[in-house]
């Protein structure tokens, strides 16, 4: 029950309310010369078609992948040019206008000099792309230039009776040209050669007119004036309408350098000593609507900007007169400071009360507006005239606000009355209260001697629960309650205890097994009934069904140290860490990593996170409170675009080509040298590569941006695919190829010649061999025929000294047979 209610409260808390002052600050990223920046006071900013950003400086120009600047020449290698103002127009095409009042075009990583015959040689101050794709170069003297893409060398002179100073310039859609001079703007067309001034606007008081901005349809122009703020001009034929912005407050007298617009039709204002505006119009585009100013109190490097620039992963970049180069990867993320240097700033607990939020210190509570980005009041801690100290808060269904103090034990703030005791044990461990939470007309308080349960009614104590009655531990630091009614606890042990009024404490069968003693600090439950537990050291436990997994730095957590988690409506897993967020997906299985060190150097508390009825995540830190807005953090599904940076051949740097082409030699050491531009998270990419006819297969991700190889004559084919950390790729590889010559002696038609060679040797040899072998056979054949000859001479000799003996022996057997007488008769 109530005893005390104490009303001077109130107005102490009016008395500190005066003193209070809100702040709010931005992630951030700053480049400097440190980095290899040509000069931290930058001019321009523009991207080319292949993501590379290319920073004009007052120490010339160079071109940004996320990690290192390439510094680009011009052709004659001036050393006192550098570009004041470029764009990359439809085609693709990126411009430079120069302080000499030269200008350069570049549709790859060369520049070429755009001839201007002529030229003043001043400063040009704007480049505009008409609606036919003509150039519109106006230079801060005349004359003007109009230069045809389809011819980039040189541009065609506009000239002008009148001389003024020019310092930017718009196209409205009726097709003017309006020129922003020292005093006013000029109303012009270009008739032939000539610029035709038709009207003059009146109206800046003398102010030099810095920026002509369209607002919408090419008849609402937003122009900024260096020293007397922002106009509205509404255009109309040859004249219009000059008019103050409605809305918000803006400083009439606000030094304006530039006015961008961005994406989502905000307007970033470059001022001189005010850092930059984000401005949002009506649908009419004539009336301010909210403005917000970024300076160093909210995290921006400097507060003399000279230009601002939205790239394609809608990252906002920031060009300083002296301070470098800024991004601002995204305004998802705030870090909110609700009080003033000397306020309390450590959160440790933040929950929703009616359309403001309460964030609770040990001293006191803030009811702070988030829309209005500012603390409403401040209610200090204070009990019959003395001070208690707060380790817990809890809002009920009625707006009461719950304290649980360190030794006094509980206390109520209803609305409309003061903060009175409602519970205290008397015990000093009891009534030092961790933990509040409530279930019915049960009240539920996690202390550092063990869980109490309190009737919320009569403020009777219903149940405790410590180590004699089966509390694995007496210091609770949270409490999660089911829908039964039951709790789970968090406290130093290997297994998760739950409490059930009813039947006592059931302890879980599954272990949580760490490196050190488990000591769980917070815990939530998400739509699937899993419970998530948060432990000092050990990383983060999932309890699901009967079944426990583990989640650690292995496994992609920022840190084993988790102090506070949430389970939010999308069912993704909030960790917060000292200094950092981890944001897991139990869908895909990722943990993003998300640094807090634009939070001032604060650490994380124990147990305050929250997520607000429109889908905000909250986390109380030291100095104040992150604010994670979900509908501001639009990069989702851009993969990272890759290039090759260099190709190095045996020590040598070559520019990227889709092929190269080289003698032979027996080994070439080539390095190739890449990156996946993704300049909101670029430590975050990881690349895999593939060269045919070397490897076998892909290599695994890594956050190398550079291989190396040892090649020998062949055909290769590079092949790069690279990965954010929300698994997003390209649908194809970047690929080039390499050729490295055969040696002559390994070519087709040394081959081939060796081969007709060979041949022809074979049928040389063939020849003279068959060539012999005729003289051979005709030389047998004359002697044969030669010897033959004479075998028949002989013969026929022989034949007639045969006959001539056969002749004598019939001779002679006549003679006989005549001498002789016959026998058989």
């Amino acid at each position: 029950m109530f005893i005390h209610r104490i009303r001077f409260g109130v107005l102490v808390c009016l008395l500190l309310f005066s003193e209070i002052a809100s702040g709010q600050v931005y992630r951030f990223r700053n480049y400097g010369i440190e980095n290899d920046l040509p000069s931290e006071i930058v001019y321009t900013l523009v991207q080319d078609n292949n993501g590379y950003l290319w920073v004009g400086t007052s120490d010339g120009l160079a071109r940004f992948d996320g990690f290192s600047f390439f510094r680009l020449s011009f052709r004659d290698s001036s050393d006192l040019r550098y570009p004041t103002v470029s764009m990359r127009d439809s085609r693709g095409i990126l411009w430079f206008g120069c302080n000499d009042g030269t200008l350069f075009h570049a549709s790859g990583n060369e520049l070429q000099e755009t001839v201007l015959p002529g030229s003043s040689g001043s400063g040009i101050s704007s480049l505009l792309e008409g609606s036919d794709g003509a150039i519109y170069v106006i230079s801060q003297r005349m004359p003007l230039f109009v230069v045809d893409p389809d011819n980039p060398g040189e541009g065609r002179m506009i000239e002008s009776e009148a001389d003024p100073a020019m310092f930017s310039a718009a196209i409205a859609s009726s097709g003017e040209l309006l020129i922003g001079t020292q005093e006013n703007m000029l109303v012009c067309r270009i008739e032939g050669n000539t610029l035709v001034i038709k009207n003059t606007i009146e109206g800046f008081d003398y102010s030099r007119v810095m920026s002509i901005t369209p607002v919408k349809d090419g008849k609402d122009f937003m122009v900024g004036t260096d020293g007397n703020g922002l106009y509205h001009y509404r255009h109309s034929g040859e004249t219009g309408t000059l008019s103050r912005f409605g809305g918000s407050e803006l400083p009439e007298s606000l030094p304006v350098k530039s006015v961008m617009r961005d994406s989502h039709n905000n307007f970033w204002i470059s001022t001189s000593g005010y850092g930059a505006a984000r401005i949002k119009l009506n649908a009419d585009g004539n009336s301010i609507v909210s403005l917000r100013f970024l300076d160093k109190s909210a995290g921006l490097e400097g507060e003399y900007v000279m230009t601002a620039f939205e790239d394609s992963e809608e990252n906002i970049w920031f060009g300083f007169n002296g301070n470098g180069l800024s991004i601002m990867t995204s305004d998802s993320f705030e870090f909110h400071v609700p009080g003033g240097s000397n306020m309390p700033a450590s959160i440790i607990f933040i929950g929703n009360l009616g359309e403001d939020y309460i964030f609770g210190t040990s001293s006191g509570y803030y009811t702070y507006s988030l829309d209005g980005r500012k603390a409403v009041s401040f209610t200090p801690l204070l009990y019959r005239g003395g001070r208690i100290e707060a380790r817990s808060y809890y809002i009920d269904n009625e707006n009461n606000i719950w304290i649980g103090t360190k030794g006094d034990g509980l206390f109520v703030k209803s609305p409309g009355s003061g903060i009175t005791s409602f519970y205290r044990s008397g015990d000093m461990g009891a009534d030092n209260i961790t933990d509040i939470r409530m279930f019915g007309d049960n009240i539920w308080l996690s202390t550092v001697n063990g869980v109490y349960i309190i009737s919320r009614q009569t403020a009777a104590l219903r149940e405790s629960y410590v180590m004699n009655t089966g509390l694995a531990h007496n210091y609770i630091n949270q409490t999660l309650l089911l829908e039964d009614g039951s709790g789970f606890v968090a406290t130093n042990s290997n297994r998760l205890d739950r409490i059930d009024p009813d039947s006592g404490i059931i302890k879980s069968e599954l272990l949580m097994y760490g490196t050190i003693l488990n000591k769980a600090l917070a815990m939530d439950r998400d739509s699937r009934g899993a419970v998530w537990v948060a432990t000092e050291g050990n990383g983060v436990f999932e309890f699901y069904a009967d079944s426990i997994k583990s989640m650690t730095t292995a496994g992609g957590l920022m840190s084993n140290y988790a102090y506070a988690i949430l389970a939010d409506s999308k069912d993704e897993i909030w960790i917060s860490h000292q200094q950092g967020i981890s944001r897991y997906n139990p869908r895909s299985g990722r943990t993003k990593v998300i640094s807090t060190s634009f939070a001032n150097g604060a650490t994380c508390n124990e147990g305050a996170i929250y997520e607000s009825p429109d889908g905000k995540i909250l986390i109380g830190t030291t100095r104040g409170v992150i604010v994670y807005d979900r509908e501001k953090d639009r990069r989702s599904d851009l993969a990272p675009r890759n290039n090759i940076n260099s190709v190095t051949i045996n020590d040598v740097v070559y520019p990227f080509r889709e092929s190269y082409s080289l003698p032979y030699k027996k080994r070439y050491v080539i390095k190739v040298s890449y990156t996946g531009i993704d300049f909101s998270e670029p430590e975050k990419v990881f690349y895999s590569t593939m060269l045919e006819n070397y490897d076998d297969d892909w290599t695994e991700p890594s956050s190398s941006r550079e291989t190396v190889y040892n090649l020998r004559d062949g055909k290769y084919k590079f092949n790069l695919l690279s990965v954010n950390e929300d698994g997003i790729t390209q649908d194809k590889p970047l690929v080039f190829t390499i050729n490295i010559k055969k040696p002559v002696w390994r070519s087709w038609w040394f081959l081939l010649s060796m081969l007709c060679l060979t041949a022809g040797v074979v049928v040389l040899i063939i020849h003279e061999r068959e060539k012999a072998h005729r003289k051979l056979q005709e030389y047998l054949e004359s002697e044969l025929a030669a010897r033959t000859e004479v075998v028949i001479k002989q013969k026929s000799e022989l034949e007639a000294q045969n006959l001539e003996i056969t002749d004598s022996i019939n001779y002679a057997k006549r003679i006989q047979s005549s001498i002789l007488p016959d026998l058989k008769r």
